[in-house]
């Protein structure tokens, strides 16, 4: 028995069916360093974003990829922002450390 089988027979079968992980293809990161099927799944199926994200999608006419994206928008124009005013801050203490 060689790692593979081993890995196919009985590891990868345990953490899904008995530990309810999902078995999911390599990932690919976008521009915006985010995992957009991650983030779909977290919106749509966690218990806290299910309502919330039913009632956006009916906003968006049911269309789940511009949804998807303005929420990226927003979260990107979020990350800006902090760093913006990060580097403001550290300025500041530069300017005032001389």
């Amino acid at each position: 028995m060689n790692e593979l089988h081993l890995q196919d027979k009985f590891i990868i079968p345990f953490f899904r069916d008995d530990l309810g992980y999902k078995e999911v293809k390599a990932n690919t990161v976008t521009q915006s360093l985010i995992i957009e099927e991650d983030l779909q799944e977290f919106i749509s199926n966690t218990e806290l974003n299910k309502k919330p994200y039913e009632q956006l999608l009916k906003k968006y006419s049911g269309n789940k990829q511009k949804l998807l994206a303005d929420l990226i928008g927003v979260r990107s124009n979020d990350s800006k922002r902090w760093a913006n005013m990060f580097a403001c801050d550290l300025q500041k203490l530069v300017w005032e450390a001389r």
